[in-house]
């Protein structure tokens, strides 16, 4: 799913949008340099080369330590317990340290237990029934029993992709359900063929026809990730005892299973071969990064529509079906576009084999993977009631693409209805300067804010021209030399990768936001070698995000405040919504002004109750945490629900002009 972005009236990354820092409990547990990574990757690569069945069965054993060491920690306890009860039993005598030694140990045993039986989300999506799509469950039992697996349930959802997850009910303790989630604009641009080669892939991660081994090393990867992301949102206590040991153990597991993940893509692959054949698995990966594509060009479009219309359009996969199942409308560019993807080799961090690996693998000629002869090869364009989404959901389509495209409007209404205002207001403050600019000359500031909104009226490639001004006047402006750097990066020029290298080394303003645009960029292109020289002054700048956000983490009486500035559109947006909410009676908005990342705007939206003494109630927590979700702002950001001990807060806002931005009416 697509959503609405802000408008980028100022060029600048906000604190929330960067790499999140590298911390001992970053759920990645990247505590690596990509050097060391590498390395390990091309050892485990030689070592599966000389011995692959050697080499699985190394890494087989090195999966089995990551569960044994969870349960080491409960064994000691027990031990402990035992120990305590029989020295207690030898000695004959019962004294209270005794006891207190035995509950402790008691209590963390459950404490602990408790803590590994994470609640672990299962997927999303709208849940499909057996009587209602009767061709599509024939297909997916078909399947099952063929490779042998079990299908528990069946959702479809609004991505473009197809996937089977295995969600343990017990968290840890496992007892797996297997759903199989489908992506609406997935099936709307595949032929039912094609379609069927996907779902064959995805079931084999989960069959194990080509080795039981390989498949639980394969989901091994995802389930640790996915543990050690319930701890770390729901188990501090799991995360203390076990972060240490994660620190070493998973990039090491990472990367010593990497040459089996990939493997195990490719008998995936092999088992869609067997089931259907290669031609139609060759072109059903073809078709996925052609139709993949396309779809990007859709969005564009629908996004594109929100100058002219304050709503978002309604029954937006109508839509996106009818465009994915023609075949695209620029043949040249989309035939480019794949010959890239067949020239790109396979990442040496990524489980997945290259596009053109994988073609061999289905036995396509050197021949038929020239770009122009694959392209012309595919199956692009058929009737919507043809594609697998026509076939496979039949009558019951219409309402899948409502469920679907209700989805995407309710998740963007409001942001869309904002950006169409700032878009709007934008468009008004910068016919005012232009006006202006035919009497007299522009200042500084003046031309900057020109750029800025010719940026969000008509995007960041129509400001290049406004930003380059800027530098006319001001040629160490570090905002006009970021834009400039990132509208150059876009049009694939190599030159801007120059200009933000060189904001990064100043250690100035914009230099944070250009060492992330930077990295982000060389690990895009693959430039590994850049990447590594990049990654010492990366380290260097982690010290000043935790500065930041240690800075941002407390509202007290001695901040120094300043006027929010935000615009009128953004600041509607957040009205609207509190308007909803006959608790909050008044709300005050400004910028708390920092030492740390100075050009990082950190709001602080202070919402007083009808009952200031709201200490003791849960909904007003509940409500605290329901309105963090809902109100966004183009930078970091706090919201308090203030109680009578905190009316500091309130007083604070009031001395500034514009602060209060909301008094309910009653």
């Amino acid at each position: 799913m697509s959503e609405v972005e802000p408008p980028k009236a100022e060029v600048r990354k906000t604190l929330t949008n960067m790499p999140a820092m590298e911390t001992p409990q970053s759920v990645t547990h990247q505590m690596m340099s990509e050097d060391e990574i590498t390395r390990r990757i091309s050892k485990a690569e030689e070592e599966a080369k000389r011995d692959y069945n050697g080499y699985r069965r190394k890494v087989l054993a090195f999966a089995l330590v990551g569960y044994i060491y969870i349960l080491f920690v409960p064994m000691v306890l027990v031990l402990l317990m035992a120990g305590s009860v029989w020295f207690i039993m030898q000695t004959g005598h019962l004294y209270g340290f005794e006891i207190q030694i035995v509950l402790g140990l008691l209590i963390a045993l459950f404490a602990y237990l408790r803590a590994l039986w994470v609640p672990l989300a299962p997927p999303t999506g709208l849940k499909l029934e057996r009587s209602d799509y009767p061709e599509l469950f024939n297909l997916v039992s078909e399947l099952s029993k063929q490779l042998k697996i079990k299908v528990d349930h069946i959702l479809v959802d609004d991505q473009f992709n197809a996937m089977v997850v295995q969600h343990p009910r017990l968290g840890f303790f496992g007892w797996y359900e297997n759903y199989v989630v489908l992506g609406l604009p997935l099936m709307q641009s595949l032929p039912p063929q094609h379609f069927m080669s996907v779902l064959v892939h995805e079931f084999g991660h989960i069959s194990g026809n080509h080795g039981k081994s390989t498949a639980f090393i394969y989901n091994q990867r995802v389930r640790l990730v996915q543990l050690l992301i319930a701890m770390h949102q729901h188990s501090q206590l799991a995360l203390v005892l076990l972060s240490r040991f994660y620190d070493w153990y998973y990039p090491r597991f990472s990367s010593a299973s990497l040459v089996i993940a990939r493997e195990h893509e490719k008998q995936a692959d092999l088992q869609a071969i067997e089931v259907t054949d290669g031609s139609t698995c060759g072109e059903a990966l073809s078709l996925t990064e052609v139709k993949g594509n396309l779809l990007n060009e859709v969005w564009e479009s629908i996004h594109d529509s929100i100058k002219e219309n304050d709503t978002p359009p309604d029954l937006v996969y109508f839509k996106i079906g009818e465009k994915l199942c023609t075949a695209p409308e620029n043949k040249d560019k989309s035939i480019e576009k794949l010959a890239e993807a067949l020239r790109r080799a396979t990442d040496s961090e990524d489980s997945h084999p290259s596009l053109s690996e994988r073609l061999k693998l289905a036995n396509f000629s050197a021949q038929r993977m020239e770009a122009e002869t694959l392209y012309k090869s595919l199956p692009l364009e058929f009737a919507p009631d043809e594609s697998a989404a026509g076939v496979f959901f039949g009558k019951k389509l219409p309402s899948i693409i409502q469920y679907c495209s209700d989805q995407w409007f309710n998740t963007n209404n409001i942001q869309w209805k904002s950006v169409h205002l700032q878009i709007q207001e934008a468009a008004n403050e910068l016919r005012e300067l232009e006006q202006k600019a035919e009497t007299q000359k522009l200042s500084l500031e003046e031309l900057l804010k020109v750029a800025q909104l010719t940026a969000v009226k008509d995007g960041p490639q129509s400001s290049l021209p406004n930003f380059e001004k800027v530098l006319e006047v001001a040629p160490k402006n570090a905002e006009a030399r970021y834009a400039v750097a990132m509208i150059l990066l876009e049009r694939e020029d190599e030159s801007g990768a120059l200009i933000l290298k060189e904001l990064a080394e100043e250690k100035q303003e914009f230099g944070l936001h250009a060492c992330a645009s930077l990295r982000d960029y060389y690990e895009k292109k693959r430039n590994h070698e850049a990447f590594k020289d990049l990654e010492k002054l990366w380290f260097e700048y982690q010290s000043i995000i935790a500065l930041a956000q240690q800075e941002r983490q407390r509202i007290t009486k001695s901040d120094v405040i300043g006027p929010h500035n935000l615009s009128k559109g953004t600041v509607e947006t957040i009205v609207e919504i509190l308007k909803k909410h006959d608790c909050i009676v008044e709300a005050y908005l400004y910028c708390k002004l920092m030492q740390y990342l100075p050009d990082q705007k950190f709001y602080v939206l202070v919402l007083v109750p009808k009952n200031l003494n709201i200490m003791m109630k849960p909904a007003y927590h509940d409500l605290q945490e329901k309105l963090k979700l809902e109100i966004q702002f183009p930078g970091t950001y706090t919201l308090d629900l203030i109680a009578s001990d905190m009316m500091w807060m309130k007083d604070n806002a009031a001395t500034l002009p514009n602060a209060l931005i909301y008094k309910r009416q009653d």
